[in-house]
């Protein structure tokens, strides 16, 4: 039976149907080990769903998967107000600049709302957040430029009043 060594970062594990293990490290490195289901895990997921057994260490709970899925809602512009209450995915249809702005999220009530916007042409957009509530592992700030190009993206995450980048792409600056 193979070992499955977590010292320093233990974590709940992921398997597969072929037996494929995958485990997340603490800065978010997804780390896989993997073959067949004999190689080191055994009776990870039973019929309802319950982790029953691990090789080393075992855990026990609920596993629920969900997909995240948003409808997408077009940003015509040349002035977009996006709702902080929904989760969406925006699509800029704007051919000039759209300056978007985004108020703050309801403290406890907003918790996990995701708001995802990309564009769908190429200029110049930015999107303003109200009162410095945006947190993108800096200081913290107000505006996002996005880069000239299609698909220049951005997700964000309501928490406890504040907006917090979960990925972005292409981003050309945050101010």
């Amino acid at each position: 039976m193979t070992t499955i060594n977590q010292v320093q970062f233990p974590k709940v594990f992921i398997c597969g149907p072929s037996g494929y293990v995958a485990d997340v490290d603490s800065t978010g490195h997804l780390l896989t080990t993997g073959g067949s289901s004999s190689g080191g895990v055994t009776s990870v997921f039973g019929s309802t769903g319950v982790i029953t057994t691990l090789a080393n260490p075992v855990f026990t709970g609920t596993v629920t998967a969900t997909a995240l899925r948003l409808s997408p809602i077009a940003l015509p512009g040349p002035t977009s107000a996006i709702d902080p209450h929904t989760p969406a995915t925006y699509v800029v249809t704007e051919v000039g600049v759209n300056a978007m702005t985004l108020a703050v999220p309801t403290v406890t009530t907003d918790d996990g709302v995701v708001i995802k916007i990309t564009l769908g042409t190429s200029a110049a957009h930015t999107l303003t957040c109200a009162s410095t509530s945006l947190r993108c592992g800096t200081a913290a700030i107000t505006t996002v430029n996005f880069a000239s190009y299609y698909g220049s993206s951005i997700e964000l995450m309501a928490y406890q009043g504040l907006w917090y980048v979960m990925a972005q792409n292409n981003i050309a600056s945050f101010a």
